[in-house]
Order: structure tokens, then sequence, then C-alpha cells
């Protein structure tokens, strides 16, 4: 053991321990018996959720997806979907009416966007499901069949598609939701190198979907040019105002997004390319649209694969007073999860992380 390691382990034995946190003791909210005031509502099957609001002369849309990772849009064939019994119109990148690039998340900290790429604007493919046309109909079974008729001619490029080839591209991003991406106190490597005992673990976790129990949902009605009331399935609805207005080139007071339930959401109830589309055609159609989204992953949010490498070490067994983890998913620049880099609960103060962003499909 070294002189430095004996003093450290000296010092922390004969040091006093911190005082008790004073809002320990705080006879607040925290663990109080609280009635939930929707339970009820909830349990009953009377709480109203987006799904549920009733619009007058409200249109129904159906997205078509892309079938290729990345690539262009040669041609979309939509007459026969036109021509359908209940199609009001069929919206591609050809027709689309303009709206700016969504402001992302982790650039912007007042949006609820993941991605900042532009929808529907272009001919450019960027991911398997992205949608690439809507249908609006009298009816969601109109809007449906429409879809299945619409025949869509890629010219697939090469994606990026395998994680680990990929690695040795990895970079760390500037910030994380505005916390630095990476963090180190010390030298963590040089103390591992040292120490007789060490943890070292590789950690793999698959891309996976989590799914709510309500499904997405938006509904917009809009009132002229420049105002617009959107009943959506959201778990961020200041960010989602801010969102649609910055997009749409409105005035925030002028955009109103309700959704007084939620039916679960764990992170994916925020505005993806269908959420700007639904709420988009007010040239188009009366009333407004609204499509319940039974493709959870492809058109909204999923979890990326991930690797996690977590390594501690100290100089006797069951004491780790360093140690250093590492983060790397394979999330695109325009895609859906940055997590925030995970540390150890080091002692004293041993510690690094970087998360890492290896893939791009641009």
């Amino acid at each position: 053991m070294s002189v430095m390691q004996k003093v450290t382990e000296a010092l922390m034995k004969v040091l006093p321990d911190k005082g008790p946190d004073p809002l320990i003791e705080t006879r607040g909210a925290v663990g109080q018996p609280l009635s939930r005031l929707d339970g009820p509502l909830k349990v009953s099957g009377a709480a109203r959720f987006t799904a549920e609001v009733p619009f007058e002369n409200l249109a129904y849309a159906s997205l078509v997806l892309s079938t290729i990772a990345k690539g262009r849009i040669l041609r979309i064939h939509s007459d026969a979907a036109r021509r359908a019994t209940g199609v009001i119109t069929v919206m591609t990148h050809e027709n689309a009416p303009r709206m700016s690039a969504p402001p992302q998340m982790f650039t912007d900290r007042s949006s609820a966007a993941t991605s900042n790429l532009p929808v529907l604007q272009d001919d450019r493919v960027h991911w398997n499901g992205e949608p690439v046309a809507v249908v609006v109909a009298q009816s969601q079974e109109a809007a449906d069949y429409a879809a299945s008729l619409i025949r869509v001619e890629h010219a697939p490029e090469t994606a990026a598609l395998s994680f680990d080839s990929l690695r040795p591209q990895a970079r760390p991003p500037k910030d994380i939701l505005g916390e630095p991406a990476e963090i180190a106190v010390g030298k963590a490597q040089n103390a591992l190198r040292r120490s007789a005992f060490r943890v070292d673990q590789l950690y793999r976790t698959p891309r996976y979907n989590h799914n709510s129990i309500e499904l997405h949902v938006t509904a917009a009605k809009w009132e002229g040019d420049d105002t617009v009331n959107i009943h959506d399935a959201s778990q961020a609805l200041d960010a989602t105002r801010y969102t649609i207005a910055k997009t749409f080139g409105l005035d925030p007071g002028k955009v109103r997004v309700m959704a007084p339930f939620v039916g679960g959401a764990f992170g994916n109830k925020c505005v993806w390319n269908h959420t700007l589309l639904y709420c988009r055609g007010k040239a188009d159609w009366p009333g407004g649209a609204a499509r319940p989204d039974t493709r959870g992953g492809l058109s909204d949010y999923w979890r990326a694969h991930a690797l996690r490498t977590a390594r501690s070490a100290g100089c006797q067994p069951g004491w780790h007073p360093c140690g250093a983890h590492s983060y790397g998913n394979n999330r695109c620049r325009f895609a859906q999860c940055v997590p925030r880099a995970i540390h150890l609960p080091c002692t004293p103060s041993l510690r690094s992380g970087t998360h890492v962003d290896p893939a791009e499909n641009r």
C-alpha cells in the first residue's frame, strides 16, 4: 500500500461524519398518505383522454412510413389513394406546407422535440419508419385504406446500422441537456492500474420499445391562420407549445396545448414528426386531424442499443475509492434518445465518464 493510500485510509477513519441533512426531519408531503385526485376518475372510466375529446368535422389521418433506413424518395404513387372514397387530401414533401425545422431539446432546453430535421420538407429518408406521406380522410378506416394504396419508390443508400463497426468513430457530444458530456476528477485510469483489486465489466443493453397504455394521438383545431388549439397525448405541455410555435412561426400565446390526463408516458410523449404533421394541414381540411399511433418505435420513441464499461478499484477487497464509467449508444444525430452519462458513486474523488455518439445517417 502506498503512503498516499495509507494516509487517505487513516483520514477516512478519524474524520467526523457530516451532520445529518435538516430536511430529513422536516414534516412535508413526502411519505404522507395523500389521495390521488384523478384516481377515482381514472378507475371509473370518467377520465377523458386525448382520443376521446369530441370535435366537430374532425378529419382522420394515417401515415405512410418509409421502408428503407437511408436514401431518397424517387416517386410517390398516390393517385389511387386520392381517388378513394372519403379521402380529403394526401400530403407529401411535394405539397406539404412549408415549416421550419423543429428546435431540438438537446440544444434548446425549452423544446419538446428530439429531432431537428425538417418534417416532410424534402425527398430525404433518414430512418426506417420515417413518415413520407399523410392521408387525411373523413374516417379512420378510409384514411388507413387509402394509405395502403400508396406506393413509394426509393433510391436506397448505405446506412450506418452496425453499432460495433461504428464504435471507433464515437465522439462525445458538446453537452448532454446542458451538462458536461465528460466529467473527470483526478486521474482514475492511473489509480485503476495501480490498484490491487479491480472490477472491470462491460454491459450491453439491447434496443427496446416502451409503449404506453394510451396511444399517441394529436388533434388540432385552427382559428384563422395564426391560432391553434391542440389536444395532444403530451407530458410536456409548455415545451410542446414552444416547439409548435417555433416550427410554424406562430406567437406562443396563440398556441394552446391541452392534455388533462396522460395514460403513461415514460419519456416518449413529446413532439414527434406525426405531432407536427397532424397539426399542420389547416389549409387542406376542416376541423383537425387525429390518429392514434399504433406503431410506436417506428414513428416515435425507442431506446437505443447501449454499451457501458464500469471499472472500480481499491487497495483492499470491498473498498473501491476510484472508478470510471463510460457510456455509449447508437443515437444518430437526428434520432431519439440521449441519456445522461452515469458515474459510479466513488470515494474519495476519482471518477470519469464519457457519453459517445457513434452513428449518423445524414
